[in-house]
């Protein structure tokens, strides 16, 4: 079964790019009003936070919500616990990577490389074998 939609970020220039089976379409973010803009990085900050305490205990929540926060506002996009390094994170990415139907993790390999991620991992495509 082919991907229904494949979405492409460009940070930099501000661009997203939605690849459907029938082609591309592009949207750049100066293109939207900037009250289009304020609810769509207010629905992000909530989707990216609310991802941040899935699972977690209850005790746990209000601080990785506060870090997550203090961390945004310093520039810095992730977040990662005290002592959680480069192999403790490959071992996360390959775990989740290995429980994910075929079509969904090829997608988020592809999401991972993109971002930068696999390469920060050191992430190998023989290490899900």
């Amino acid at each position: 079964m082919a991907k229904k939609l494949e979405v492409k970020k460009d940070y930099e220039k501000g661009v997203i790019t939605f690849i459907t089976p029938e082609g591309e379409l592009q949207a750049k973010l100066e293109d939207f009003p900037q009250d289009i803009l304020a609810r769509l990085a207010l629905y992000g900050l909530g989707v990216k936070i609310s991802r941040a305490v899935a699972g977690k205990g209850e005790s746990e929540v209000r601080g990785i919500v506060e870090t997550n926060l203090e961390t945004l506002k310093q520039g810095k996009w992730a977040t990662a616990p005290q002592g959680f390094g480069k192999e403790a994170l490959k071992q996360v990415i390959l775990d989740t990577l290995k429980s994910l139907p075929p079509e969904q993790r090829q997608a988020t390999i592809q999401a991972l490389k993109s971002a930068g991620t696999w390469d920060k991992a050191g992430l190998k495509e023989e290490d899900l074998l």
